[in-house]
């Protein structure tokens, strides 16, 4: 049996169609707490997964059959901490502690052109002068044209091959092995 999987606007008519009380920004906000997947960029959920949230956080259009006050209240506390896990991790981010993946690979592809800027029509073009004095139209000096190109080669390539710093404070190291050390002990029991 195929699952079924809806798209934010997809769902918020799923659930009206089962009569109960949702909007899209509603939705869209408890994403975290139903349980979603990515597709193309946009949130999409399971039907099982908003059958459950629909019976135990919405009301229905009736009024009746409504989820208990102390359900409610735990969804709401799951919501709150799930928003507070996320406000905590834009925190780190903004502290130094985690570094976003496209600022590695926009440090990356900078490397990369830069690479590419020096060893191909970048180089050729810069040096054709040098190029010409060292043949001087003459095909035995060759080898060295050969050896002028290979050291440039190489000291692009050192330049392209210097590590990249990334500076983690020791504090989200301690918090690391700490939340690894629990994560084994909890293994072990």
């Amino acid at each position: 049996m195929a699952i079924k999987k809806f798209s934010v606007s997809e769902a918020v008519e799923y659930l009206k169609s089962q009569g109960y009380k949702i909007e899209k920004s509603k939705l869209y906000e408890d994403k975290h707490i139903i349980g979603f997947s990515t597709s193309k960029g946009t949130a999409v959920f399971e039907e099982k997964a908003l059958d459950k949230y629909a019976k135990k956080f919405l009301s229905l259009l009736s009024g009746s059959d409504v989820a208990s006050p102390e359900e409610k209240l735990k969804w709401e506390t799951k919501i709150a901490e799930q928003k507070f896990k996320d406000m905590e991790f834009e925190a780190k981010i903004k502290e130094g502690r985690y570094v976003l993946r496209s600022e590695v690979e926009q440090m990356l592809a900078a490397r990369a052109a830069f690479l590419k800027d020096n060893l191909g029509q970048g180089f050729i073009h810069s040096r054709a002068a040098k190029i010409a004095e060292i043949l001087k139209g003459n095909p035995d000096l060759i080898p060295e044209l050969i050896e002028f190109y290979l050291k440039h080669i190489e000291e692009v390539f050192d330049y392209y091959s210097r590590p990249m710093k990334f500076e983690v404070p020791m504090s989200a190291v301690e918090e690391f092995l700490k939340k690894e050390s629990e994560v084994d002990s909890n293994i072990e029991t």
